[in-house]
This record gives structure tokens, sequence and C-alpha cells, in this order.
């Protein structure tokens, strides 16, 4: 989901957002904050070995022209989805600064994920995910609609999140946790034991 932050601008000044993928195509989308809970309960769960992935979705997979009608009801005013030539999609990012072989890389990615490369995973209870796209539109997205994208946040004022992570646990150095908000998947990868 906070990859649509890259188009904060292009919602508030224009009521679009664009990327090079069909916008009826449903697939999943996740907060990084679930991400980041499913890879910080692996982390902490010393019971397991090894390497795996897990597949984090979610709740629910929506379209592009979803996620807009859903933009429009939290904002308040009208977003449509974009569906830009792959090529324009490519300028752009080149025209922020990305480099020619990154560039290509990011359109390659979207074009398979238009293939359904994201659909290929099945859904089950352990890749649903809680936080739906209105939530983080209301938390994440309409602050940044309104208040611009780089604000600075008052620590002080901050709501404070609470975890359930037992106190005094640490992850050894010698762990690495990988999260992508890119399609959403978190690879763990341990090495050495998990606690010291």
């Amino acid at each position: 989901m906070e990859n649509l932050l890259r188009q904060v601008d292009a919602i508030k000044s224009q009521g679009m957002f664009f990327l090079p993928i069909s916008g009826d195509l449903k697939q999943p989308s996740c907060a990084t904050r679930d991400i980041a809970n499913v890879a910080a309960k692996l982390l902490l769960d010393h019971s397991w070995s090894g390497q795996g992935s897990l597949p984090v979705m979610g709740p629910e997979d929506l379209s592009y022209d979803d996620m807009a009608q859903m933009m429009s009801e939290v904002l308040g005013k009208p977003v449509r989805f974009h569906q830009i030539p792959g090529e324009a999609f490519k300028a752009r990012l080149e025209g922020r600064g990305m480099s020619d072989a990154m560039a290509q890389a990011n359109l390659e990615m979207w074009t398979a994920y238009g293939q359904g490369l994201a659909t290929g995973e099945p859904r089950t209870p352990e890749s649903t995910t809680p936080t739906s796209f209105r939530q983080w539109c209301e938390e994440v997205l309409k602050p940044r609609s309104w208040s611009g994208y780089r604000q600075r946040v008052d620590p002080a004022s901050a709501p404070r999140q609470r975890h359930s992570e037992p106190r005094g646990a640490r992850v050894s150095p010698h762990h690495a946790a990988l999260a992508s908000s890119g399609q959403d998947r978190v690879m763990l990868l341990p090495i050495g034991s998990a606690f010291q």
C-alpha cells in the first residue's frame, strides 16, 4: 500500500494515480505495518529454523479501480486510476532520478504483476493480514494528502503503538529479516541463534 505514497502529489493535484497495469485486475495488497508484524512474530519465535517465506496478502484482493473508489470516499474528492503505457511509466521514473536499468526493472515487475504474478499464491488464514486498504487510506494516505507528503511529525503528539512482543527479547545481530512492500512477501534468513 505504501508504494502508492509515491503518487501523493498526483492524487492531490490531479485526483489520479498511474501505473502500467489494468485497473480491474484484483490482487493482494498489504500495509508495511502488517509485513513488520509478521516478520517480528517470526523473528521472536525460536521454535523454527531454516529458511522459508510467507506471503503477506492483506485482508482482501483489490483492483486499482477499487482502490481509487475507496480513496475517493476517504479523501472526500474524486480519485481515478489511469493505466499508462509502459514507456510513459518508465519515463516518469527516470524523470524522478531513477537509472535506466532500475526503471526498466521496475517496469518489468509491473508487467509481470499485470500478467498475474501476484495472484498465483493462494490466500490462506496465515497469509491474510488485518490492515484494510480503507483503514490505510484513513490512517496513512489522508494525513499525507491533506498536509503534505514530507510532513514532520512531532513525536510527542504521535500515537504510540502497543507491541505484544515480550519485553527484553532481543534479536541476535546474526539474524536478518528482509521485508518487501513490493509484492508483499516476508523472507527471513536465520543465521545463528535467535536470542542472546
